[in-house]
């Protein structure tokens, strides 16, 4: 993910300090199913999935409660994209997390399901919350082999 960095000069010092900023990259066509390459994502999907990835950040990083430090600080659960179906009732949530805990995590966002559905649809204001759907953002063992013989393949070339 790039970054932006800006200097900023304190007149009190005279030193410069570097505000760094993320910027949201969009995933590259390699990264996107086969699917998205059929039916793109509409602007309108992409909109409500950035506010819902937005408002599940918020909802968990910056609610204070100690009800998703474990989830975020112990496990190490991280949200990698959120993508909306067609007609934007469901969020598939695409998340990862620490190698050693990743059965801990998952069982974590289950028992949470329904508080973090519920805190989204506040913060979001709207009339419809969507369904949240979590995913792992990571190939099975059989996905990764195929991907393996294709590098081979690609290699011997």
């Amino acid at each position: 993910m790039p970054l932006l960095a800006a200097e900023q000069h304190d007149d009190s010092t005279g030193v410069a300090q570097e505000d760094v900023q993320h910027t949201a990259e969009p995933p590259s066509d390699a990264y996107r199913a086969s699917s998205e390459k059929l039916w793109p994502t509409s602007r309108n999907q992409k909109k409500y999935g950035a506010r819902v990835r937005d408002a599940l950040h918020t909802v968990m990083m910056d609610s204070g409660g100690a009800a998703y430090a474990r989830l975020v600080w112990q496990l190490g659960f991280t949200i990698v994209e959120v993508r909306m179906s067609p007609d934007n009732m469901t969020a598939f949530v695409l998340w990862d997390a620490h190698d050693d805990s990743l059965f801990s995590a998952e069982r974590e966002i289950g028992y949470r399901l329904s508080q973090l559905r519920r805190d989204i649809g506040r913060l979001l204001g709207m009339r419809h919350t969507p369904r949240l759907e979590f995913r792992l953002d990571r190939l099975s063992q059989e996905q990764q082999d195929v991907e393996d013989a294709f590098e081979r393949l690609r290699a011997d070339r």
